[in-house]
């Protein structure tokens, strides 16, 4: 199957951006994490007038069996039907 209008880009073409400055390439994951959730607020906010913020932190995980597997996949199927109770939920809480 040959597609010459393809657009085919090399693995370390994260994120559209390519050479030296590419910060999808650091070492760290908590500076790949902070420069993306960076880059998307402020993508977010220039075209709409969400006032769209990022939870403040993160928690990275190795998952190495399927039991691991199986419990961080319930934990992403439930999280939205749990934000109702969550204590961070300002509309969840009662004074």
């Amino acid at each position: 199957d040959v597609r010459p209008n393809a657009d085919v880009r090399p693995n370390a073409d994260a994120g559209g951006i390519t050479g030296a400055n590419n910060p999808m390439l650091h070492k760290s994951l908590s500076t790949m994490i902070r420069w993306f959730k960076g880059r998307c607020s402020y993508e977010i906010n220039n075209r709409t007038d969400s006032g769209f913020v990022w939870q403040p932190r993160f928690y990275d995980r190795i998952i190495r069996n399927d039991e691991s597997l199986n419990k961080t996949r319930n934990y992403i199927l439930s999280n939205p039907f749990n934000w109702e109770f969550d204590r961070n939920n300002q509309f969840g809480i009662e004074f």
